[in-house]
């Protein structure tokens, strides 16, 4: 779980960047913008980010972006966290030639996901056990999937399977310097 953490209350603190860019590749040209937020206030931390671009020679819009919150629920001891993102891309209005395509913008699939973690201080800020629940919604444009456990290829027809749902529950130890 990539959430700044919060191990003591904070004082008043507001935060917005905002950027934008213009990028040329090898097969494609686009403006983009991208903007990030953060407030916390004693106990309470809530981030977003956003980022958006139009591709200029396939003609889509792609937005991505990510809602978290934490709470300090006690003191150099324990941060609950959730968050919520989501990847949406549109169609291509004048679509390109599907075999001299790169594999990046082949995958442009519909994707949302929402974690819920608890990060425990085992010592200080520095050692910590983390909890961490996943469920990730995929769109299923390819009609197949690979078992991870067993390598296994599982063909799963769009119109049956329309997403792939991965749930995970990790725990972790980290050692953060």
């Amino acid at each position: 779980f990539d959430s700044p953490m919060l191990y003591t209350p904070a004082p008043l603190t507001f935060m917005l960047t905002a950027g934008a860019k213009y990028d040329q590749r090898a097969a494609e040209r686009y403006p983009a913008v991208n903007l990030q937020s953060v407030f916390r206030w004693k106990r309470i931390q809530v981030m977003g980010e956003f980022y958006g671009k139009r591709e200029l020679v396939f003609k889509n819009w792609q937005a991505a972006y990510n809602v978290q919150v934490g709470v300090l629920a006690v003191k150099q001891r324990l941060l609950l966290a959730a968050d919520f993102g989501q990847y949406l891309a549109t169609d291509f209005e004048n679509p390109p030639d599907p075999n001299n395509l790169p594999y990046d913008l082949r995958r442009q699939t519909q994707e949302l996901q929402y974690r819920v973690a608890a990060h425990i201080y085992l010592w200080r800020d520095i050692w910590l056990m983390q909890l961490v629940w996943a469920d990730r919604r995929v769109e299923n444009v390819i009609g197949s999937v690979t078992n991870t456990f067993t390598g296994e290829r599982i063909e799963l027809d769009p119109a049956d399977h329309p997403t792939f749902n991965y749930q995970t529950l990790r725990l972790l130890f980290l050692y953060r310097f």
